[in-house]
């Protein structure tokens, strides 16, 4: 009882904030805390926040008693209560502008006439965590999934707002081992190269409030299943809506069949009475959208029979009124008859009536028109008029393409989308595309289609390649942006199927930006290891290098010895190749690992290399990259001027290419050389500064490399309470992150905090945990950590004594990356019990 009319935290925070005039920047500055953390407890994110952290934010916003009672008091978890979801609006009014992050695309048409199931389905949703919508195809599954998830945004979900609603659209794939990776990379998760996708994706969830809108999952069945228990299992607060003309069959399961409208066998029905049943409702709205159509005495019973004969199905009701655009209601009847009666019945009866609407709406077309419709079965996903144009068009047949995508939009044979930035791109209902593809076969040009589409994206790709280094690198890489039904399809067909195998991995290698700017570093990974499977005598030297190259980069920081084994292979199979650009890449990741390895000599040498090679061919990101590794072996060897010199230049190359984000590393690392010159509060204002970059572009390893620094600064500026805070957000990033390198850095870091501050058996716990791990990657320590870590055994032992330390040693390195946390927070509260105590 005592929750009832308490504000949640995040609430009451930001009316604090904006009470005292400060912005979420200024308010982080104050509290010396990050600007991400500020913003996740103003979300609602972290709503119950540990109690240094509101007691630096209540010392930040200069808070009275009262009011800070008033914080404190939100902070205590509160209970969760549920409650079942609005209903959209009557008539299919879209639901208010969400503000939560989401993929949900903008829909161009009214949503009619599902209003009561919509209503059943929220409250399904308010109450489980896995609902399924099943039903038959163009039934109008998808759409009613995503008036459910657009109403969820609006309105949260199960008694509290919702951290982001997100859609993931099965029906392109074909291999069930894609599905974690495709919700990964609809969440904009960072894959880990080191682990499998699912042990990255549940970590991520496990703490927030989130919708997967998992849509078309009937041929994946056994797949989705499994990935839904696994979920329902890890993370609590996730909610699950799929979509599926079978059920998943799993004990969380609650099922809602959506049926065909329900059209009624009377004569002489009203018009306002005809207005009120849903398939009617449905069918005026769409003929409205092609031409003045309205609804009257005359034509009602017309309407109605018109609606009866498609059975009520969605999709056809839509394809039907599309034809009003050149037919007549009379027209359009004795035209349906036609085309359905053309088809006997020997199934499903709903489906063998779809099949023939689809016939029908196939037959009406121009013989150009029939062509595009088949040719566009091509793509397996969403695509681009660049796209339709490059692969569908037959020479001098340009205009043709676009005239004929707008006939098909007309007809409602495609579906036009909307993206957030303004850009148009079109799709297939799963069932048109299914019916095209069979089309496209039957006239013998699907391997045509194939390979158009083939060579279509391997010019794409190349062509991004080419302008890494230049400033105009995103443009070139937008062509892709929506591609990734299409790539993996291609990737599959060759790779998977082992044809074309040296065009399969050259678009593999060539995805390098790719893969990275989406999040999906396993599954490029995956493909390079799967292009290295199939070398053969179709691969020239240059093409085994480029493949090496980019499975190196997409590499954890951990896996030393492989780069070292990769980087070798790819200088022997590049030989005499005059390929500066690729040489250069060899030579600088020669220098790279021998720099991980604590070879600095070689390194160097390599790295001198590398620079020549690239200043040679005008490669201005590799020097970036150069420059920052230079700089960073600079600074190991206390040349801190030098390490200065290098990470300024690496700065400003980064910014010239366009890659502000890239800043990241340098800002990070003149922060690691100002600290290394005792300047700490330059190193704090750097560090920062570089943080706000890694957040806003969600640069998960680099924000927790940052926040454990920012730990470590605050530490020897004497701040130990901000340094436990910095240090225990870092190592939530890293664990999020599954980012083990990182986790080790953030174990030392609490290490030495824990240990500043009286706890000295957590301390060897945290230590015994980083030694092990550090170990296992076969990594040597930096000279810094080494010095820290070094001093820091020889407390604990003078402390207590050389067996109990040992002994705890050995329980660290026996722990599991999340008991590292509860080590941290167990110390974090016992202080501040102390700090109470005395008071």
């Amino acid at each position: 009882m005592e929750d009832v009319g308490r504000p949640a935290f995040g609430t009451l925070l930001r009316q604090l904030r904006l009470q005292a005039g400060l912005s979420q920047e200024a308010l982080a500055e104050r509290a010396r805390m990050s600007v991400v953390t500020v913003g996740a407890l103003e979300r609602g994110a972290r709503r119950a926040p540990y109690r240094d952290t509101v007691a630096l934010l209540a010392e930040a916003l200069a808070l009275g008693p009262e009011e800070r009672a008033r914080l404190e008091s939100a902070a205590r978890p509160q209970r969760p209560k549920r409650a079942p979801l609005d209903s959209p609006a009557a008539g299919g009014a879209a639901p208010d502008e969400p503000t939560q992050p989401n993929n949900l695309p903008l829909q161009l048409t009214n949503f009619v006439g599902r209003e009561v199931e919509v209503s059943e389905l929220g409250a399904l949703l308010a109450t489980s965590r896995l609902v399924t919508i099943v039903g038959s195809g163009g039934i109008g599954k998808t759409r009613t999934a995503l008036q459910i998830a657009a109403g969820a945004l609006a309105d949260g979900a199960a008694g509290g707002s919702l951290e982001g609603v997100w859609l993931v659209e099965l029906a392109p794939l074909a291999d069930g081992a894609l599905v974690a990776g495709a919700i990964a990379s609809a969440l904009g998760i960072a894959e880990r190269s080191d682990r499998p996708v699912l042990e990255t994706l549940l970590p991520y969830l496990r703490r927030r409030r989130v919708l997967l809108v998992l849509d078309n999952c009937e041929h994946l069945l056994a797949d989705c299943a499994r990935f839904a228990e696994s979920l329902l299992r890890a993370a609590p607060e996730v909610r699950i809506l799929a979509t599926s003309r079978e059920p998943l069959d799993i004990p969380e399961e609650l099922v809602l069949g959506l049926a065909p409208f329900a059209v009624p066998d009377v004569c002489g029905l009203s018009v306002p009475d005809a207005l009120r049943v849903p398939a009617i409702q449905l069918f005026v709205d769409r003929a409205r959208a092609v031409t003045s159509f309205e609804l009257d005495d005359a034509n009602v019973a017309a309407v109605l029979d018109l609606c009866r004969r498609v059975d009520g199905i969605a999709l056809g009701i839509e394809l039907a009124a599309a034809r009003l655009k050149v037919l007549s209601l009379e027209q359009l009847r004795a035209e349906l008859g036609r085309g359905l009666l053309a088809r006997k019945s020997d199934g499903d009866a709903r489906q063998e009536t779809l099949w023939a609407l689809i016939d029908w709406s196939f037959e009406l077309l121009s013989e150009q028109q029939r062509r595009l419709f088949a040719r566009i079965g091509i793509f397996a996903g969403s695509f681009s008029l660049e796209a339709a144009t490059a692969v569908c068009a037959d020479e001098g047949d340009d205009e043709t393409v676009l005239d004929g995508l707008e006939a098909l939009i007309d007809k409602s044979l495609l579906v036009v989308e909307t993206r957030r930035d303004d850009r148009r791109t079109f799709r297939f209902f799963e069932s048109l595309r299914s019916y095209a593809r069979d089309r496209l076969a039957g006239n013998g040009e699907l391997e045509v289609l194939e390979g158009r589409l083939r060579e279509y994206y391997l010019a794409v790709a190349a062509a991004a390649q080419a302008v890494r280094s230049e400033p105009d690198w995103l443009d070139a890489l937008r062509p892709l942006e929506y591609a990734s039904d299409d790539l993996r399809a291609i990737l599959e067909s060759t790779l998977g199927a082992r044809r074309h195998v040296a065009a399969g991995a050259g678009l593999a290698a060539d995805l390098l930006d790719y893969w990275k700017r989406q999040h999906l570093a396993l599954e490029g990974r995956s493909w390079l290891e799967r292009a290295l499977d199939c070398e053969d005598e179709t691969f020239s030297g240059p093409l085994r290098a480029r493949v090496r190259l980019a499975l190196i980069e997409l590499q954890s920081m951990g896996d030393a010895q492989a780069r070292f084994i990769l980087v070798v292979e790819a200088v022997a199979a590049l030989g005499e190749t005059p390929d500066q650009s690729l040489a250069s890449q060899a030579s600088y990741h020669l220098g790279h690992v021998y720099g991980l390895l604590g070879n600095d000599t070689a390194a160097n040498e390599h790295l001198e290399a590398a620079e020549r090679q690239a200043e040679g061919c005008a490669n201005v990101l590799a020097l970036a990259a150069i420059c920052n590794t230079r700089g960073i072996i600079a600074l190991k060897g206390a040349d801190v001027v030098t390490a200065i010199r290098f990470f300024t230049r690496c700065e400003q190359l980064t910014q010239r290419l366009n890659r502000g984000h890239q800043r990241i590393f340098p800002l990070g690392n003149l922060a690691e050389a100002a600290r290394a010159q005792g300047r700490f509060q330059e190193a704090i204002a750097l560090a920062k500064g570089a943080l706000a970059i890694a957040e806003r572009n969600a640069h998960d390893e680099a924000t927790a490399w940052l926040l454990n620094n920012l730990g470590d600064y605050y530490l020897v500026a004497g701040d130990d309470d901000v340094a436990a805070c910095f240090a225990r957000d870092g190592l939530v990033k890293a664990l999020e992150a599954q980012d083990e390198w990182r986790i080790i850095q953030c174990a030392e870091t609490s290490a030495r905090i824990a240990y500043q501050r009286g706890g000295a058996e957590i301390a060897a716990q945290l230590l015994g945990y980083a030694d092990e791990h550090l170990a296992a990657l076969n990594v040597p320590r930096q000279p810094l950590e080494g010095q820290l870590m070094s001093e820091l055994a020889r407390c604990l032992r003078s402390a207590l004594g050389r067996e109990p330390l040992q002994r705890l040693l050995a329980q660290g390195a026996l722990l599991a990356p999340e008991a590292i946390l509860a080590l941290t927070n167990a110390r974090h509260s016992k202080a501040l019990r102390k700090a109470s105590l005395a008071s």
